[in-house]
């Protein structure tokens, strides 16, 4: 199945990540330097593994697994300057909780709610530490079942054009 242009990009990590690179790539360590580098192919390049992002990622392949059952599913990339999935959740304090039942939150997927222990979806306020449990679990069970992946302490540099092209046209993504 042809998706369109595909995206190579550039990926820089400083040490200090989870350091756990579970796809095919190129390393290349450079001398006296802490950044590892790689050359990643993917149909969609998200940036940001927050709600939107997570959410993006997570309706689309499910929308394509559901009306393209012959079909492989788009490759996906999610970077994120965090080192686990979550977005602004990972620097929020610890005693931050949803404002919103859990049920209104989350990807379509997979609920947040608790399915046990009394508490139902229109009154559970999910933790912060339950958050990000949570898309932690959304992203295993993406990688399951989809090309997914998830690549934390990563940053997606704009500005360096040499760090993304695509196979039709070998420009820059802008």
């Amino acid at each position: 199945q042809d998706h369109g242009d595909r995206i190579s990009a550039t990926e820089s990590r400083t040490n200090g990540g989870d350091g756990n690179m579970n796809h095919e790539e190129e390393k290349k360590d450079r001398v006296g330097d802490e950044t590892e580098k790689a050359t990643l192919t993917c149909d969609y390049l998200v940036i940001g593994a927050g709600a939107t992002g997570m959410a993006f990622a997570d309706t689309m392949l499910k929308s394509f697994a559901a009306t393209n059952a012959s079909s492989t599913a788009p490759s996906v990339i999610i970077v994120d300057k965090h080192p686990k999935p979550g977005g602004q959740w990972n620097d929020s304090y610890s005693f931050v909780r949803l404002h919103q039942p859990s049920k209104c939150y989350g990807v379509e997927s997979e609920k947040l709610e608790p399915t046990e222990g009394g508490e139902d979806g229109d009154t559970h306020r999910a933790t912060r530490e339950e958050i990000l449990a949570y898309y932690e679990t959304v992203c295993k069970k993406l990688g399951d079942k989809f090309e997914f992946q998830f690549i934390g302490g990563t940053w997606f540099d704009f500005d360096q054009s040499k760090n993304a092209s695509t196979e039709d046209d070998g420009g820059a993504l802008y």
